[in-house]
């Protein structure tokens, strides 16, 4: 008896935990996301991306570095003072920020030196704002005076405000030029959200499994989907699945309530390969991920090229 109270407690504490800081970006709101923020439909867009792929790889341009200019969007409470809970100090901001680019960048001697690729995409936060005008690439708004902000942050999952729109509405900058991350106190039903123009963020405290719920959402930003989309149904990985071949047919995770909990483990369908566990793009818990593997890497720089991107990156040699 005193075991099943135990092994309760610490179920729920984990799915506590994972319900603090689970993704929000569901495989039919990218769809969604695609068709209108590109204006075709979703299997056109995808077969742009297919051929993007190989153009990229037959042109060899994949050894060059693509830069990517990003504008944080601090918005916060009433009374939160820069350096206070949700209204990062630029330190900070700077700090989510390396973070992210020692992942995608696959940095020794840092905690993201895993098994996966280096994708050669890299953040910097942006010099010029939209008009022209020179800026530290980070912008404060005061969004208490919007219907529920104080109570849900960005409520993802209700259907009162504030929504998508409501977020955006106090400051977005032109997605064609900009990867437009957000902080926010909270958000209801989740503790990360991609959607068209960039990704919505929690704030919380910034620990090794916090930066990954960053990358893991700019991920989905740049196209990629969850590592278990389509489950053990996949039998054509470039149509099927998160059309990734080099990430194999994979379930929810070794699962606990439909999580993975642990970095060991066998969440590829049939197999005891738990390199999807250590996935960027998989689910559970946080502190596994340290990989994206090269056709991940193909289909983002891919995302880049295309006309929905095209003047985001620069190139790097």
């Amino acid at each position: 008896m005193r075991l099943i109270f135990i092994l309760s407690f610490l179920s729920f504490s984990i799915l506590k935990g994972q319900e603090d800081s689970n993704c929000g970006t569901k495989f039919e709101h990218q769809k969604k996301n695609i068709s209108t923020n590109n204006k075709i439909g979703f299997e056109k867009y995808e077969n742009i991306l297919a051929e993007t792929i190989l153009k990229d790889k037959s042109k060899k341009s994949l050894n060059k570095v693509l830069k990517v200019p990003v504008v944080f969007h601090i918005l916060h409470r009433d009374g939160i003072n820069i350096g206070e809970k949700e209204n990062y100090s630029e330190e900070t901001v700077l700090d989510i920020l390396k973070n992210c680019n020692d992942a995608f960048r696959k940095k020794k001697d840092t905690y993201w030196f895993g098994e996966g690729v280096d994708t050669k995409i890299e953040f910097v936060l942006a010099s010029l704002d939209p008009d022209g005008n020179e800026t530290n690439g980070i912008v404060r708004v005061n969004g208490s005076h919007i219907d529920g902000f104080n109570e849900y942050g960005y409520n993802y999952s209700g259907n009162s405000s504030p929504k998508t729109n409501d977020i955006t509405g106090l400051s977005w900058w032109p997605m064609r030029n900009y990867v437009n991350i957000y902080v926010i106190h909270k958000i209801s039903g989740a503790g990360g959200v991609s959607f068209g123009s960039g990704v919505i963020q929690a704030s919380r405290p910034l620990e090794n499994m916090n930066y990954s719920t960053y990358v893991h959402e700019l991920g989905h930003h740049f196209s990629l989907y969850h590592t278990f989309n389509g489950g053990c149904s996949e039998t054509d990985c470039q149509t099927q699945g998160d059309r990734v071949c080099d990430t194999p047919p994979t379930e929810a995770g070794n699962l606990l309530f439909g999580l993975n909990f642990f970095c060991t483990g066998g969440p590829t369908c049939g197999t005891n390969d738990s390199s999807l566990v250590r996935n960027f793009m998989d689910y559970g818990d946080l502190s596994c991920h340290n990989m994206f593997t090269q056709g991940q890497a193909d289909r983002m720089r891919a995302e880049l090229d295309t006309t929905k991107t095209s003047g985001v990156h620069s190139e790097l040699t």
